[in-house]
């Protein structure tokens, strides 16, 4: 189970990554500045994450905690692109470009709870595995996740963007990441972990079929216009 749940972590990273650097370029008319902005933020939060992770052997009850912290990893990748959307159409007059100082600040805001997480999760995992094995797993764990980013990088580029929107590329992603959990919560030995964890799960699978948020984001950059086309391009 862990050794998926590096392979899910290092996918969702990449796919994330993918994402949020193509609606970067939509959103915010992105340049190479704004995308070094992100990559910037995205290097040092995740390291800070990692860093934080190192903390993680010393604390108690640290299965149902990881249970819980995977379940939040799979909202956050959805939820940090809308905000985004959200704060383009909120806060900007429409069809304007926001300056610098506010893409700095929204956008480390933005990733922080996604790149923080990315990173704790790994080294827990890590820490995790290798009490299992009795050695070092770091190498190992970092390989599989290398593979998941790889997957990542050729599923999302070449098929999901090519016949998906955005949105729907991150609902695939939110399922995939659930249908860890869901693997996560059999296999806990904390049967109360299970009787929460499956319901709740199956749920948030289901919600985004009920809404379109490729056509959502879309209007609301388009105030008082009728919206008749909407299409990612490669």
């Amino acid at each position: 189970t862990l050794r998926i749940s590096l392979f899910t972590l290092g996918f969702s990273s990449l796919a994330t990554q993918v994402f949020l650097i193509r609606e970067c370029f939509s959103v915010l008319n992105g340049n190479e500045l704004v995308i070094g902005i992100v990559m910037a933020n995205w290097m040092l939060l995740t390291g800070a994450g990692a860093f934080i992770g190192r903390f993680f052997g010393r604390m108690k009850g640290k299965i149902p905690f990881l249970l819980f912290l995977q379940f939040l990893f799979s909202l956050l990748p959805i939820l940090m692109l809308l905000k985004l959307d959200l704060w383009k159409a909120v806060s900007l007059p429409s069809g304007s470009v926001p300056g610098l100082i506010p893409v700095i600040h929204s956008m480390f805001l933005f990733q922080l709870p996604f790149c923080l997480l990315n990173g704790f999760l790994f080294v827990a995992y890590v820490h995790e595995l290798s009490g299992i094995t009795g050695k070092n797993a770091s190498s190992g764990s970092y390989a599989i996740e290398s593979v998941g980013g790889m997957f990542a990088g050729l599923l999302v580029n070449i098929f999901i963007l090519k016949f998906s929107g955005m949105f729907v590329g991150l609902h695939i992603l939110l399922i995939i990441n659930l249908l860890v959990c869901l693997l996560f919560s059999i296999t806990c030995e904390f049967r109360s972990q299970r009787i929460i964890m499956i319901p709740v799960c199956l749920i948030f699978m289901v919600l985004p079929f009920f809404s379109d948020l490729d056509t959502y984001t879309g209007k609301l950059f388009y105030p008082a216009q009728k919206l008749i086309f909407h299409k990612n391009t490669p």
